[in-house]
């Protein structure tokens, strides 16, 4: 839990007198804002760019005239400077006007038992005006509740049942997918041998997810075949926030030949597509491509 510490002044705070130097209706000084700023031979847009000033840099007042500063830089340099971009610079009272109020504050009065007296008033620089304020601080502690904060901006704070703030995939409505892959996925190659299938599903919700069944779906694209389907056992738990593999075979695929295109050259394209039954619905995997070459021993569908 984070900590902040919040400062609570007791005494009432007394805003001091300030002044601009030089002028009494406008800053002597001011300070840049913008990162590149042109000053400009006349207080418009459209006039000459004499030279420019950065970030940060004091500049000297020379007079206001509407939306514009006249002002001079370090070097003498006069133009006019867009007053959007400048800042007046605030500056106190002389140092011995301050230690004179200081001294002022904190000598007794006559009469009066200074042991018996209030926090004296000390004078504070805030925001470049003059302030008096009590010594006396309260610290108080105030905590930053974790579970109530959304670290990774995914709309769900753990309060509101996220399961892991640090990951913007994972959260109530995080989604249940099922992935396929296989040694032989893009390759001219027969899948009957030395093909190895993977099926993994992945919980990104925040509720375990319970596999309880496979169907294997071959759709035929080129060839004497026939579309099949194929019922597989899969019990598996997934946790939230994790994934797990439910099927690994290896050299499971099967065809068969329909009659009379079934020959020793014979061959077979299709498509294999996992859908996985979860209790989260069911989960369908994106289509691999296969290919059976029959052979001599080429199987004739019944």
């Amino acid at each position: 839990m984070t900590r902040s510490l919040v400062f609570l002044l007791s005494a009432s705070l007394t805003i001091g007198p300030t002044s601009w130097a030089g002028a009494s209706d406008e800053p002597n000084q001011l300070r840049v804002t913008g990162t590149k700023v042109n000053v400009r031979s006349e207080p418009s847009t459209t006039a000459r760019v004499v030279y420019q000033v950065n970030e940060g840099d004091i500049l000297q007042s020379l007079g206001q005239s509407g939306k514009w500063h006249k002002i001079s830089d370090s070097k003498g340099r006069q133009g006019y400077i867009y007053s959007a971009l400048v800042t007046p610079v605030l500056v106190t009272k002389t140092a011995k006007t301050s230690r004179l109020s200081e001294a002022r504050a904190s000598k007794p009065a006559a009469g009066v038992d200074s042991s018996r007296r209030g926090p004296s008033k000390k004078t504070l620089l805030i925001g470049g005006g003059v302030a008096a304020a009590g010594i006396g601080a309260l610290l108080l502690l105030s905590g930053g509740d974790d579970s109530k904060k959304d670290k990774d901006e995914d709309g769900f704070t753990p309060d509101q049942g996220d399961c892991d703030d640090n990951n913007a995939e994972v959260n109530p409505n995080g989604a249940v997918t099922a992935t396929a892959t296989s040694n032989i996925a893009g390759q001219a190659v027969d899948c009957t041998a030395n093909s190895t299938w993977r099926v993994e599903v992945v919980n990104n919700s925040c509720e375990e997810v319970s596999v309880t069944g496979l169907t294997v779906i071959q759709t035929v694209l080129e060839g004497p075949c026939e579309a099949s389907v194929e019922q597989h056992s899969a019990t598996q738990s997934v946790v939230p926030a994790a994934s797990a593999v439910v099927v690994h075979d290896e050299s499971k695929v099967t065809g068969c030949c329909v009659a009379p295109g079934c020959s020793s050259s014979a061959s077979c394209r299709f498509n294999r597509v996992y859908n996985v039954l979860t209790s989260a619905g069911n989960l369908r995997t994106a289509p691999i491509q296969c290919q059976i070459n029959f052979g001599p021993q080429c199987p004739i569908c019944p």
